[in-house]
């Protein structure tokens, strides 16, 4: 008997969405754990995270904040 072929999964992420249920439910978890979490005995193919840039004139340390952890998840 052959074996089975693992099933091959993308994940994508709404980062708005994930951002405010994780902060209205209390929930404390890094990014790299949430991953860890999500990934099965699937094969993780790729992870697309979405999310409107912030406006730069509107708040410019939350666009600093908000660059930098962009940057690290890439």
């Amino acid at each position: 008997m052959a074996d089975k072929k693992q099933e091959r999964v993308s994940i994508f992420i709404d980062g708005s969405n994930l951002y405010h249920n994780l902060r209205r439910n209390h929930i404390n978890i890094s990014f790299e754990e949430l991953i860890k979490r999500l990934e099965t005995k699937r094969i993780v193919e790729d992870i697309f995270y979405y999310i409107a840039e912030l406006d730069r004139e509107y708040n410019a340390e939350k666009y600093k904040k908000h660059q930098e952890f962009l940057e690290k998840i890439r």
